[in-house]
């Protein structure tokens, strides 16, 4: 019976392994929403602000082009929409306004790989000055759910400063 679970054991591990080394944390390319939501056309500024009931000086997007159909980024701006490190409340929106993710971010980036029609998301949340965590959400054909999580590591206080970043896989957070 020991062999039986130091085998399973020891194939777990391989198998997590060679799962996390298959698939990198590329966040080359991540982005903040510093547009206004002013500068969006008027159609686009009501429906955000009418369907997420904030007033549109308190909110920033990026508008993103996908081969289904535009997206918006929508990040929350200023002290009550956005804690000290920078991590504020954020939404992805479709193009009818309908809300697909709700949570908090400080950065974004839209993946190449598609699910349900619609491309996966990376969101970071900033912890500290050493550590950042990473998100990756999957459409599910109505919201978007987190899929895997990872932390980000910059710096050891022991180390030093580390030449790559060192990436944690860890349980995602609901």
């Amino acid at each position: 019976m020991i062999r039986f679970v130091v085998l399973a054991y020891v194939a777990g591990c391989l198998l997590f392994a060679r799962e996390t080394s298959a698939q990198k944390w590329n966040t080359h390319g991540m982005v903040e929403a510093n547009a206004k939501l002013g500068s969006l056309p008027l159609d686009d500024r009501n429906g955000i602000a009418n369907q997420l009931h904030i007033s549109a000086k308190n909110l920033r997007v990026l508008k993103f082009e996908t081969t289904s159909a535009p997206v918006f980024f929508v990040q929350g701006y200023g002290m009550e929409l956005c804690g000290a490190t920078g991590n504020c409340k954020s939404w992805m929106l479709a193009n009818d306004y309908k809300v697909l993710l709700r949570g908090y971010a400080q950065t974004v980036k839209l993946l190449s790989t598609l699910h349900n029609g619609r491309p996966d998301i990376l969101t970071g949340l900033h912890d500290s000055a050493m550590e950042s965590d990473l998100t990756q959400w999957r459409f599910t054909g109505s919201r978007y759910v987190r899929y895997r999580c990872a932390l980000i590591e910059y710096e050891d206080l022991t180390v030093g400063r580390y030449k790559v970043p060192k990436v944690t896989r860890q349980p995602c957070q609901n």
